[in-house]
């Protein structure tokens, strides 16, 4: 009888705690919990240096009904090495538009990060299928790479 009342006990626990999740105990809204969801950050590094950060936010996952025709990426970048030059690709395609924005931008709400240092952009590429490649290309020879997956699993 004991052992019952237990696993009674251990049962309630724990599908008490299942309507929780990381953000329960955040004030966020859906578009600011989707788009934490959705955002990638990577070192960029040379040799054994950080040379800088690559983030970068699928917009798509955030506001299907906004970004549909196209795959956008909110992305933000910064370089300790001003002189480089970066591009962008997706699965080894290259952007439609690439457009610099500035640090208080449309999409800053997104994420926590809204330094001067940092440049920022909205990248467009053409419609894809399957998983997706976002790939930072920096002086036309080092890259680094984030994988979307566009199905949700």
């Amino acid at each position: 009888m004991k052992s019952i009342l237990y696993i009674i006990v251990l049962v309630i626990s724990f599908t008490s705690c299942s309507t929780q999740n990381a953000f329960t105990h955040f004030k966020l809204s859906k578009k600011e919990e989707n788009s934490l969801l959705n955002l990638q950050n990577i070192k960029i590094t040379s040799k054994e240096n950080v040379d800088g950060i690559f983030s970068a936010i699928f917009l798509n996952k955030i506001d299907s009904k906004r970004f549909y025709e196209y795959e956008y990426f909110y992305i933000y970048t910064y370089l300790k090495d001003k002189k480089d030059t970066i591009n962008f690709l997706l699965n080894e395609k290259v952007p439609l538009q690439i457009e610099e924005l500035e640090a208080d931008n449309r999409f800053s709400n997104l994420s926590a990060i809204n330094n001067k240092w940092y440049s920022y952009y909205l990248v467009i590429f053409s419609k894809q299928e399957g998983d997706l490649k976002l790939e930072l290309i920096r002086n036309n020879t080092s890259s680094t790479l984030l994988t979307y997956k566009k199905k949700s699993d």
